[in-house]
């Protein structure tokens, strides 16, 4: 079914791709969480990161475990609490991914909240390993694969 119809005239490409893909997604805060969701209206952790590196220019699935295969470059952290965070690094956990704000604090959209919030990282690791497990991965994505 159609949604509606834009005449081509009224397209432009966008000047230029966001910088911060933490920025973009700090503007969803207060989103409701929804599982599959990937708007405004309603959006799931997979679907903010994908939204936040999308509008920065940075090909990103939509699906946390392959969010979590794609990006290879993985961060060394011994045990289950990651070192050496950075801003725009990536969290998983089984079934789910949180974008870093700073060394203490990430985004994301969650069941817990039912909306996409900030969290500092060490409350939702002690939280997250509760019920759906540890850390299963720490990626950050190379400066070469930046546009």
């Amino acid at each position: 079914t159609s949604l509606g119809h834009i005449p081509t005239q009224h397209l432009a490409p966008l000047p230029h791709a966001f910088p911060d893909p933490a920025a973009v997604a700090e503007l969803f805060l207060g989103t409701p969480y929804l599982w599959g969701g990937n708007s405004r209206w309603g959006i799931d952790c997979s679907g903010l990161v994908q939204a936040a590196f999308l509008a920065c220019g940075i090909p990103c699935p939509g699906d946390s475990d392959q969010q979590q295969t794609s990006f290879a470059d993985t961060v060394a952290s011994a045990g289950p609490v990651p070192r050496d965070i950075q801003r725009n690094d990536l969290l998983f956990w089984k079934g789910h991914v949180a974008l870093v704000l700073d060394p203490a604090t990430m985004i994301h959209a969650n069941a817990h909240h039912m909306a996409v919030t900030r969290e500092p990282v060490q409350d939702a690791l002690t939280r997250i390993a509760k019920t759906d497990g540890p850390l299963t991965g720490h990626k950050r994505l190379s400066p070469s694969k930046w546009p």
